[in-house]
């Protein structure tokens, strides 16, 4: 059957056709390239068909979560204030100072603070080490001093069979080496003045033997001199001197320089 067309009624003025719409179809996207497959396509394409990096979101999204957290945490923390300033506790009550006479480190504390202690009580054990060290040191001085005095006394003595008195505590070997180099010291001594005194006996002996010739030309001179008066006499007498009186003249010079 036909249907029946509505007139228009008069005086209508005449409505424009409308296109029927047309759905929009969907567009399918275009597969992802991979890797290799964009390293053949031109400088910007490439550039364009390369996906951003998921590191620079996370990153962001990272830096603006630190930044929320710190606000959160500036705006509803409590902070506290504190003053920092030097102090001295003062006892009220009487205070002794409990020291050592001499300073080392601490072994061991046989006590706690606030416990009553009596008089001759141990209190603290200390490191002898330092101690000990500054005595062995102190005694091996004082056994060197005694065993360098007894040397002396030997060797003021001049026998080298003075009997050797090492001190108590000194080292046997030590002892016997300086007893052994204060004798050898003596002996040596000995010799030296031994001789000494023998120079002394010869040049003594020398003196002597001058002093005699001294003597003897002492009691030679007035003979001499007489001879040369004689003599001089003669000459006087005669012109040419004899053989006898050159002779005396001789003997008087030679005695004279002698």
């Amino acid at each position: 059957m036909v249907q029946p067309i509505p007139l228009r009624p008069a005086g209508a003025s005449p409505q424009p056709s409308v296109p029927a719409q047309v759905p929009p179809k969907p567009v399918k996207a275009a597969p992802r390239l991979t890797a290799e497959e964009r390293e053949f396509l031109p400088a910007t394409i490439e550039l364009i068909e390369t996906p951003l990096s998921p590191t620079l979101r996370l990153t962001a999204w990272a830096l603006c979560g630190l930044i929320a957290a710190a606000v959160i945490w500036a705006s509803l923390s409590h902070i506290d204030m504190v003053a920092v300033a030097d102090g001295k506790v003062v006892p009220l009550g009487q205070v002794k100072v409990v020291q050592p006479l001499e300073t080392a480190m601490i072994r061991a504390i046989h006590v706690d603070e606030g416990d009553h202690v009596a008089a001759g009580q141990l209190l603290v054990d200390l490191d002898p080490t330092e101690a000990r060290a500054d005595l062995d040191a102190l005694v091996y001085n004082r056994t060197q001093a005694a065993l360098d005095a007894e040397v002396a006394r030997v060797l003021l003595s001049r026998d080298p069979a003075e009997p050797f008195r090492g001190p108590e505590g000194a080292d046997p070997v030590l002892v016997e080496q300086s007893h052994s180099q204060a004798q050898r010291e003596i002996e040596k001594h000995l010799a030296t003045v031994s001789g000494y005194e023998a120079d002394i006996a010869q040049k003594e002996a020398v003196l002597q033997s001058n002093d005699a010739q001294i003597e003897r030309a002492r009691l030679t001179l007035p003979l001499l001199q007489e001879k040369n008066e004689t003599a001089r006499r003669s000459m006087t007498r005669s012109s040419a001197p004899g053989p006898r009186c050159w002779r005396a003249s001789s003997s008087w010079w030679r005695s004279a320089l002698s």
